[in-house]
């Protein structure tokens, strides 16, 4: 994903126990980052907030992304995420 200046808004609906808002500031190319470096760290920050507002809970945590659970997990496998629950 490339902007022209203009940001990228990604929301996430409420946790069980936080209505706070959240948003994540990304940018490229500073330090010979690569489009890939931005997009994982893209992926990445809005699984961290899910799993912090799901208080580690994965199943809620990957409802409240929109995605399954397996892809989850695969996400948490690829970026070194460990979860308490």
């Amino acid at each position: 994903m490339l902007s022209d200046g203009h940001s990228l808004s990604l929301t996430l609906p409420y946790g069980k126990a936080s209505s706070e808002n959240w948003s994540h500031v990304s940018s490229f190319p500073l330090q010979e980052r690569t489009l890939y470096d931005v997009t994982d760290e893209v992926i990445k920050s809005p699984i961290l907030e899910a799993l912090r507002r799901c208080e580690g809970n994965r199943r809620y945590a990957a409802r409240m992304l929109g995605i399954a659970r397996d892809y989850l997990y695969r996400y948490m496998k690829r970026f070194g995420i460990m979860s308490e629950n």
